[in-house]
């Protein structure tokens, strides 16, 4: 029954990942780094008499070919934000489908359709393809690197070996641990002795070779030591023991227990990466992590080569994370280089929960039902709050980065759209906080104000009034006249 559905079944999946995806990227308001991206790419032009293709990164917060992704959707969908926004987020959706052809011949439809449907709902995902971001076209590049790598394997073919290594070399053009997946691979062959002989054949040093086609330009104009990206990356980074892998998959646990000890929770909250969510949702993280164990003696060799891509990236971020986060191994923000693994987790879970359906039919579809409503309901909660408002430390977010820090930043700076347009998300979606919601409305008063834009600010003096009536400054406000 499933088998013969199993087309409208990803279809359906596909609509809600894109559904998910392109609300939140037409409501959420540009993040800091968007804003920089937005001013570089304008330096791209494809126009004849005003030809322009930037090769050095002048901005270190990003990658070259995230300007042109910019630049690229303003051709094609219009200058606005959420034309920039656009490549991305169809790449992110784009994804959904990949996942399940790169699996079903291997593992099956079920599975497929089980990994697909995860990362369609997957808080952490929707949140990377609603914003100019290069992390869905990383994630895409290494997935069908991963595929075509363990096809050649299975099937002795030097070409589809020779393919993974372009792969490799394109991703990495989009970020720059894209490069991780060549020990992925040599691990893998050598924990593989039925492909351990690739290892001495010309092809594979080929394949190494192709791997760095587009890594050694890239190193010349962005990774040189007196570079702008080579000082970024440096500068940011710190070699210490860090909660980054165990954040991706257990951020959200992490910070309900510590929710009982303000101090220290407000203290963790500061290290969350502002733009992203604390992790996956809570129960889908401890699932991937208990499928990671459960599959460590598997023998299927597909199953393998996504272990080794998750347990490396794991290793290898539980002892990375930034600088600027707070001087605690309790730092569970900047966990944006250990996605090669989120995927391959994904695939892992889906397959150890089928099995368990299996096994248990009732009380596994049950389960089930409960699991895939509560990761749809978190989903649809998440795209409904400003960028950064994010479970379990949603108050803490909207009161502290939306109405104390960001509306001072940019303040300070004279950005009154950015400042009035973070103020308007907030007041929108705080109908049942009230108090974040007055605080919203009062901060757009007073900017209103000044601007002699009293009929915009009718609305919020109105709610104002509603909440106290005998409010002198939503009273003066609102009975002023008609906008300068």
């Amino acid at each position: 029954m499933l088998y013969k559905y199993r087309i409208l079944i990803l279809v359906l999946i596909i609509f809600l990942g894109f559904g998910l995806r392109f609300y939140a990227a037409s409501n959420l308001p540009a993040n800091y780094d968007e804003r920089i991206n937005l001013i570089v790419a304008q330096e791209i032009s494809f126009n004849p008499g005003a030809f322009s293709l930037p090769l050095v990164e002048k901005m270190p917060e990003g990658l070259i070919a995230e300007r042109y992704l910019t630049r690229i959707g303003w051709y094609l969908f219009g200058n606005n934000l959420l034309g920039a926004r656009l490549p991305s987020l169809i790449c992110g959706v784009l994804i959904i489908p990949v996942i399940y052809i790169i699996t079903v011949s291997i593992l099956g439809a079920k599975i497929a359709l089980l990994a697909a449907f995860l990362f369609s709902v997957s808080q952490y995902s929707i949140a990377q393809c609603s914003d100019i971001n290069v992390h869905p076209f990383l994630i895409l590049f290494s997935l069908l690197s991963i595929s075509l790598f363990s096809r050649a394997m299975a099937t002795n073919n030097a070409l589809l070996l020779l393919s993974s290594g372009l792969l490799v070399s394109i991703g990495f053009l989009f970020k720059e641990s894209s490069i991780f997946l060549l020990p992925i691979f040599i691990i893998y062959l050598l924990i593989t002795p039925e492909y351990r002989f690739w290892l001495r054949k010309r092809y594979f040093w080929l394949f190494i070779a192709i791997c760095f086609v587009f890594i050694i330009p890239s190193i010349y104009f962005n990774l040189r030591p007196e570079a702008t990206r080579f000082s970024y990356i440096y500068n940011e980074t710190a070699i210490a023991p860090s909660l980054n892998s165990a954040g991706l998959y257990l951020g959200e646990l992490i910070l309900i227990i510590l929710k009982r000890f303000p101090v220290l929770f407000n203290y963790s909250a500061v290290s969350v990466d502002p733009q992203y969510p604390p992790g996956e949702s809570m129960f889908l993280g401890v699932i991937i992590l208990l499928a990671f164990f459960k599959s460590s003696k598997s023998s299927n060799n597909f199953i393998r080569l996504l272990w080794v891509c998750f347990v490396f990236n794991f290793i290898l971020f539980c002892f990375l994370r930034r600088r600027d986060m707070i001087d605690s191994f309790l730092s569970l923000g900047s966990f944006l280089w250990g996605l090669l693994g989120l995927v391959p987790g994904m695939i892992l879970a889906s397959k150890m929960i089928l099995d368990f359906m299996e096994r248990k039919p009732f009380l596994g579809r049950t389960l089930f039902t409960v699991f895939a409503v509560f990761l749809i309901a978190r989903a649809i909660d998440l795209v409904s709050y400003p960028l950064t408002c994010y479970f379990p430390f949603k108050d803490y977010c909207i009161e502290n980065r939306h109405l104390n820090w960001e509306i001072r930043d940019f303040l300070e700076k004279g950005d009154l759209e950015s400042a009035k347009d973070t103020l308007r998300r907030v007041y929108k979606v705080t109908d049942s906080k009230p108090l974040y919601k007055n605080k919203a409305a009062l901060k757009l008063c007073e900017i209103l104000k000044k601007e002699g834009k009293y009929t915009e600010s009718r609305e919020f003096a109105s709610f104002l009034l509603s909440q106290d009536p005998e409010n002198n400054f939503a009273v003066d406000l609102f009975r002023t006249g008609e906008d300068k």
